[in-house]
């Protein structure tokens, strides 16, 4: 499944750098949000970015995040998303920071896009955690 091809390629970054930092876009970023629950190195686990992401698959989330050590989030959605609902990706950050997770939302006028303003706060973020 699509999850464990991802977390083969997760891995492999794992063995190659020193510190990394997760995330994706709409199915990736919920790729991501999930790839949170695997036995990944969380000394070199910096942090995720989840654009355009839902919860998705909650039970499994649950179980799969107790135990884990948090890490910094920045999520963001676009409130005239017409592909993933807005109010879908609120749950998702709420169920995050219920887990402990430390994050940013940014919500920003527009539909299933990365605006700029997005891209800045990321920068920011990645400056941050590195």
């Amino acid at each position: 499944d699509s999850l464990e091809l991802a977390h083969k390629f997760v891995m492999s970054l794992f063995n190659k750098y020193d510190e990394v930092v997760l995330g994706g876009f709409s199915q990736g970023a919920m790729i991501t949000s999930h790839l949170l629950t695997q036995n990944l190195d969380e000394n070199k686990l910096k942090g995720s970015i989840l654009y355009s992401a839902t919860l998705l698959a909650k039970e499994e989330l649950i179980k799969g995040l107790d135990g884990k050590k948090p890490v910094p989030f920045i999520q963001s959605h676009g409130r005239e998303d017409q592909v993933l609902d807005y109010n879908a990706a609120m749950k998702l950050f709420e169920f995050m920071k219920l887990n402990r997770y430390e994050g940013e939302f940014i919500s920003f006028t527009g539909a299933h896009e990365i605006p700029m303003e997005v891209l800045h706060k990321t920068k920011s973020f990645l400056e941050k955690v590195f």
